[in-house]
């Protein structure tokens, strides 16, 4: 061989293993760019949000309707004079508790019992009279006719002697049912005409409790379901559906639905403001502060969770029921790590910081507005 191809054959082995101990050797210049995309991966982690959340498990609760109603009396009647005359005796005061028949009044009966002789006279004349026309009518003596004229003026006569005594009746004005007097419309020495007011009676046992369901609810509810009422002072009872309206309001397109309360001890009493929940099955749901809920771009109520990558998410969700403490949601997963601080600066699809992770030993909640706009 040549010395000039041996010469080029060494070269160029030469570079071969110069360039393969560039390849496999570290470069000078590697470390720097290793530096840089660590610092480019704590800025981008350093720009995150920060946020705390919550893991929060669904429960079975009951759903319910929640309505404002008012409170009414089973019954409610003014009691009126059938009679004109003039009281002479007022023996119950407003606010006494009655049963029926109670006398609530009585009016000057003199002149009635005097029409009550009086017609109690012409009815025994006429009666007799007609007798003894009959016994003569049997023997042939009397006409068919004076006998009929004389058995009719005997009729009237008994038909004006029972106004007679229905009259004298009225002038003791009576309670229809039990009830309580709400209002006394007449003292001693009043003079009242036909319809006239006396007093008005109210019953309260029991009450009703009347609310307007919205035509997508009505359906839901059932005649003898047991509804919950909680009353301005702090009271609740418990009462059964008793009456759902086959016809909406129109102004309204609202049903009209009766909740019975029993009432024995007269406790509770009508015409105050009260709020129905009517139980219509149950739901899965979650428990939560209410400072956590958020509306979305298109104004949807719902809750910001994150999922398996610290990704946020948003969950409309539906108020199921209130409490003192909280509020029941549905629409969430059935395990969901909700953001309990920092859900107000945070949106939908954006990765985030975990920073503490809350005890799960109470309902999720923010140091935030009730429902903030994002």
């Amino acid at each position: 061989m040549k010395q000039s191809h041996v010469i080029a054959l060494l070269a160029t082995v030469a570079l071969v293993v110069w360039m393969g101990i560039g390849v496999l050797s570290p470069s000078q210049g590697s470390e720097p760019v290793a530096a840089s995309e660590r610092s480019r991966t704590d800025e981008t982690r350093q720009s995150q949000m920060l946020v705390e959340t919550r893991t929060l498990n669904a429960e079975e609760i009951e759903r319910t309707i929640l309505s404002l109603g008012q409170v009414e009396p089973d019954r409610n009647v003014t009691i009126r004079s059938d009679l004109e005359g003039r009281i002479t005796e007022v023996p119950v005061a407003a606010g006494t508790r009655v049963k029926a028949g109670t006398i609530i009044a009585r009016m000057d009966n003199s002149e009635w019992a005097a029409a009550l002789d009086k017609g109690q006279a012409v009815f025994n004349e006429r009666k007799a009279a007609w007798e003894r026309l009959k016994q003569l009518s049997d023997k042939g003596y009397q006409s068919r006719n004076l006998i009929d004229e004389a058995y009719s003026a005997y009729q009237v006569a008994e038909a004006e002697l029972a106004i007679l005594r229905r009259n004298l009746r009225n002038t003791d004005i009576l309670a229809p049912f039990d009830g309580v007097i709400d209002h006394r419309a007449v003292e001693v020495g009043d003079f009242v005409t036909v319809n006239g007011e006396i007093a008005t009676l109210v019953d309260n046992d029991p009450l009703l409790v009347t609310a307007q369901i919205s035509q997508s609810d009505v359906d839901d509810i059932e005649v003898g379901s047991v509804a919950k009422v909680d009353f301005p002072n702090d009271r609740t009872a418990e009462g059964k559906v008793r009456f759902i309206a086959t016809q909406a309001a129109e102004a309204t397109r609202t049903f009209r639905v009766e909740i019975e309360i029993p009432n024995p001890e007269l406790t509770l009493r009508s015409g105050t403001s009260a709020e129905a929940r009517i139980p219509t099955g149950t739901v899965t749901a979650h428990f939560v502060s209410p400072a956590l809920l958020t509306l979305d771009d298109s104004g949807r109520i719902g809750i910001k969770t994150v999922d398996a990558k610290n990704v946020v998410e948003f969950h409309p969700v539906t108020v199921e029921l209130t409490e003192t403490g909280g509020i029941w949601v549905s629409g969430l997963p059935a395990r969901a790590e909700v953001i309990a601080v920092g859900q107000g600066f945070v949106r939908e699809g954006e990765t985030v910081r975990i920073g503490t992770r809350a005890p799960d030993d109470k309902p999720a909640e923010a140091p935030l507005p009730a429902i903030a706009a994002q």
